[in-house]
């Protein structure tokens, strides 16, 4: 980290540490615990997220699979199409969304002091924004 980095982050939480004293260790303990806590459930949501996309691929080859067997009803292509399209979108959410907590979540398991750190900076920056 350069010099006026760390300079900033002093100036940063200066009020904050006058403000809790001696509750500051706590708050640190308390932020750091969070820290996990969220990447944990990063991970947890990312795995989810993909399990639905799978579980929605799963259903849509069922689906189009059931259709191409039925003789098919060409006057509704436009329902199919539909179906494909709102398919693609849940894809492409669900797996950025998905993609998002499974880099995030290892992450802050990793190196939880950079996160908690930030989230403090954070925090702070909106206090005094107030």
């Amino acid at each position: 980290m350069n010099p006026s980095s760390v300079k900033q982050i002093q100036e940063a939480l200066e009020p904050l540490a006058q403000k809790l004293g001696q509750g500051a260790e706590f708050v640190y303990q308390a932020y750091y615990k969070q820290t996990l806590i969220n990447g944990v459930q990063d991970i947890a949501l990312g795995v989810l997220g993909f399990a639905t996309l799978i579980l929605l691929t799963r259903k849509t080859y069922k689906i189009v699979k059931k259709f191409n067997q039925k003789e098919a009803d060409y006057d509704n292509e436009n329902r199919w199409m539909a179906w494909g399209i709102a398919t693609a979108v849940l894809w492409f959410i669900l797996g950025l969304w998905s993609l998002g907590g499974l880099i995030n979540g290892p992450q802050k398991l990793i190196n939880p002091h950079y996160f908690t750190v930030n989230m403090i900076l954070e925090d702070v920056r909106g206090d005094q924004s107030e």
